[in-house]
């Protein structure tokens, strides 16, 4: 056995754990954020947008990673962000997520109820790509991209909704540096042991991405030049997007 040998099967079993970890990173990612919108009996502040775009994304990784054969860890983190980003659904469904509804004694009316409760049925969305998948799996060229394109774009409004309210007090900052850490360590995992789609090293990537920009965010609000108010009302981005 060669040098290179010998350093490559070591180097693989810890790109293996680090997997491993950064999978359970992001099993935990979202529990700090969940519980904030509990705690709050609201979600303003956090995007209802961006989290229905990283439902779609997360959706087709799951399917496609699962019908790949892509490696346990990869898969994991798809099953594990459907699971995340369909609790937020009901959350979105119960919870206030603009200012006119922040008082809780206000009745909603019988069309803001329906709107709300539509986003119960991004619940059936994650059956779709792997029905495609299975269906038309040559379609899975094209959908590998669906996850890094949404996950990028899912930022956006994230984004603009922290930058209206000159705050990021309604994201959890525990729930990014989980996001952090296990982007990075997905990171490593896929230069150890090269992923089936090579698309793979832009999730992890994305995942750092969001983390570091909202950490920007977050400071630039506390300083003296950020400490502002809102430049406008707040309003989701737009105010829903259930259908």
């Amino acid at each position: 056995m060669t040098a290179a040998a010998q350093y490559m099967i070591p180097n693989a079993s810890l790109g293996q754990a680090f997997g491993v970890v950064s999978s359970v990173c992001f099993a935990f990612q979202y529990i700090p954020q969940a519980y904030l919108n509990y705690q709050r009996k609201s979600v303003r502040g956090f995007s209802t947008t961006g989290i229905t775009l990283k439902l779609i994304g997360a959706s087709f990784l799951l399917a496609n990673s699962w019908l790949n054969g892509e490696t346990y860890p990869v898969i994991m983190y798809g099953l594990l962000n459907v699971m995340q980003h369909s609790a937020f659904m009901i959350q979105f469904s119960m919870y206030p997520s603009d200012e006119e509804h922040a008082d809780q004694t206000k009745r909603l009316t019988r069309d803001e109820r329906t709107g709300r409760e539509r986003f119960l049925l991004w619940l059936l969305f994650p059956f779709l790509p792997l029905l495609l998948g299975q269906l038309a799996p040559s379609t899975m060229a094209i959908t590998n991209y669906i996850k890094p394109i949404t996950q990028l774009l899912s930022h956006i409004p994230q984004l603009k909704v922290c930058y209206d309210l000159a705050s990021t007090a309604g994201v959890a900052m525990l729930s990014q540096h989980l996001n952090l850490v296990g982007g990075a360590l997905g990171l490593y995992m896929c230069f150890v042991i090269p992923p089936v789609s090579s698309t793979t090293y832009i999730i992890y990537f994305n995942s750092c991405f969001q983390a570091l920009s909202l950490y920007a965010m977050a400071l630039y609000f506390r300083s003296p030049s950020g400490s502002r108010k809102a430049r406008a009302p707040y309003h989701p981005f737009p105010a829903s997007l259930p259908l």
